[in-house]
């Protein structure tokens, strides 16, 4: 069996990890066609920890050459529709508003319950991948990742704002220390796993109409980031409900007196990473193998 991953665009090369993950755990290979533009780093965490050496470019693609193709995005029109009778395409879905047809699979990075009818929660997995864990910094630690880093209001959140050191991480960002804040552009992806993992809280806070559609209908990288790592996520209170799994904190409207992580908050991160660790491997045990034992368990 040939299986492939393409990626046209030169941005959510973390997509890569999850599918990665699976095939080392299998002890199978897989081709990766992708743009390598921007990567930050993520292509070498991938040589480094799953032995991904050659990163074929997009136009050495050949559909004929493979039984599955894994489409990491389900906007990425460098695919050509006319590809999809040549082999079995498997389409990562990003956003609850598009619909994907032609695909043999689509596989949702979250539940779109929204969409009519909803999206089946058997086909829905969170991109998380099995990260090796870190010990946590000594002092109370918050990373926040993305573009709204920049904007955060954080004494507008936190009513112990100074007790607590902030790293904010962004491509766009101007690098700056301060008291208690930490900015990095362009981190190394070695680096933002690190700082991650040893973080006591991953935080997500939106402040765009991008950022707000993931309450709904899509994610940040934020969230698979966090389980992967073992990281604690906190966001706005309204979206819990929404997205629907354990492990995380959720921000009142006004500014809460922020602790260490419990053991009992530890444990059910760890629980819902093993149960999205589980169902990948479940589903994609399915998809390509056939193996229905294991995906009726789901």
């Amino acid at each position: 069996m040939k299986v492939c991953i393409f990626n046209s665009f030169p941005f959510h090369y973390e997509m890569f990890a999850y599918i990665l993950d699976y095939f080392k755990e299998r002890g199978l290979t897989i081709d990766v066609y992708t743009n390598t533009v921007n990567h930050h780093g993520w292509l070498d965490f991938y040589e480094k920890h799953y032995g991904v050496f050659v990163w074929f470019p997009i136009s050495f693609f050949n559909p004929e050459a493979y039984d599955y193709v894994f489409i990491l995005t389900d906007d990425d029109k460098a695919y050509k529709s006319e590809w999809n009778n040549k082999t079995k395409v498997i389409i990562i879905e990003h956003d609850g508003k598009r619909n994907n047809v032609g695909a043999y699979f689509t596989i949702q990075n979250r539940q779109f319950k929204l969409r009519n009818p909803p999206s089946d929660p058997n086909t829905c997995i969170m991109p998380v991948w099995n990260n090796s864990f870190y010990d946590k910094y000594n002092k109370l630690t918050v990373v926040s990742i993305g573009s709204s880093s920049d904007t955060l209001n954080l004494p507008a959140l936190f009513s112990n704002f100074e007790e607590i050191n902030f790293l904010l991480i962004d491509r766009r960002i101007n690098s700056s220390v301060s008291k208690n804040i930490t900015k990095y552009n362009k981190l190394d992806t070695s680096k933002l796993i690190e700082y991650s993992a040893r973080a006591h809280y991953i935080l997500f806070w939106p402040s765009s109409p991008e950022q707000l559609e993931h309450e709904h209908h899509s994610i940040s990288g934020s969230f698979p980031l966090a389980f992967s790592v073992g990281t604690p996520l906190l966001l706005p209170e309204r979206f819990i409900r929404s997205l629907g799994f354990n492990g995380i904190v959720g921000i009142p409207d006004s500014p809460i007196h922020l602790e260490k992580p419990s053991e009992e908050l530890y444990n059910k991160v760890k629980v819902q990473r093993n149960a999205y660790l589980e169902k990948r491997n479940s589903l994609f045990n399915m998809i390509l193998f056939g193996d229905t034992i294991n995906f009726s368990r789901l």
